[in-house]
């Protein structure tokens, strides 16, 4: 029997769970119910040291149902001692396999917010005065739109290699609700809150888009292209429409 890491909820507490598999899942699935309390549901041959990383990226999403399910309102959990508008404690971005730790370094005598990352060892030290609640989101949002860049951008010209679907040039941005999106100048935007999904749904994104370049519509001819280089079109476009935004921090999600 394989063992799994702790749960770790935003706040630090250790939420209890189990993990049931199954034959038919083809992604790894949360269900929380006050019967069962919190369920990891995975796949056959899900790899175990994986689910640390899963389970990262949706600890604040775990935590928002959760306390929905106790019925608990944000002024009940500041009297416990939480604060509701605390920032996460790590990032997991699924897309590259990494989870960065954050540490939080609060002072009065600081004049200006500044964010930073220690690659080696994946901590990101964020420095704010404790009454500077709009700095640090934008700090790590646009340190988000970086790693965006580093990872994102390669990807996207290795698949249009291998496709030979060439774009004019790509962006960045911070979108509310699309993953991404291709213009008639043969422009590709894409949301860098894509590093947060599993890596097949983020290629199926990019390959999405690169067809754009040659069917500018969502007809049969660009369904036929696509799932030339994606197989599995159904499935991923079914998990970014029910799930995908489960691992995307409540902290980053909106537009800029």
């Amino acid at each position: 029997m394989a063992s799994f890491p702790p749960l770790v909820l935003p706040h630090g507490q250790v939420q209890p769970y189990a993990v049931r598999v199954s034959t038919q899942a083809r992604y790894l699935r949360i269900q929380i119910s006050a019967a069962d309390g919190v369920v990891v549901v995975l796949p056959s041959h899900y790899p175990p040291e994986q689910v640390g990383v899963a389970l990262a990226a949706r600890a604040a999403w775990i935590a928002k149902h959760l306390q929905r399910l106790q019925g608990q309102r944000p002024q009940e959990l500041s009297a416990m001692g939480v604060d509701p508008e605390d920032l996460p404690a790590s990032l997991s971005l699924a897309a590259v396999g990494q989870v960065w730790a954050i540490r939080h370094i609060r002072s009065a005598s600081l004049n200006t917010a500044r964010l930073t990352a220690a690659p080696a060892s994946r901590h990101l030290y964020l420095s704010h005065a404790p009454e500077d609640r709009d700095a640090p989101r934008f700090l790590l949002r646009r340190w988000l739109k970086q790693e965006g860049e580093r990872h994102l951008f390669p990807l996207l010209a290795t698949l249009a290699a291998e496709t030979g679907l060439h774009y004019r040039n790509v962006s960045l941005r911070h979108q509310r609700s699309r993953w991404g999106s291709c213009s008639s100048q043969r422009s590709i935007s894409l949301n860098a809150q894509l590093l947060f999904l599993p890596a097949p749904l983020v290629r199926h994104v990019l390959l999405h888009e690169l067809c754009h370049l040659r069917e500018m519509n969502h007809g049969p001819r660009f369904w036929a292209l696509l799932g030339r280089w994606d197989p599995d079109t159904p499935v991923h476009r079914e998990a970014l429409r029910r799930t995908a935004w489960q691992y995307v921090p409540v902290f980053f999600r909106g537009g800029s």
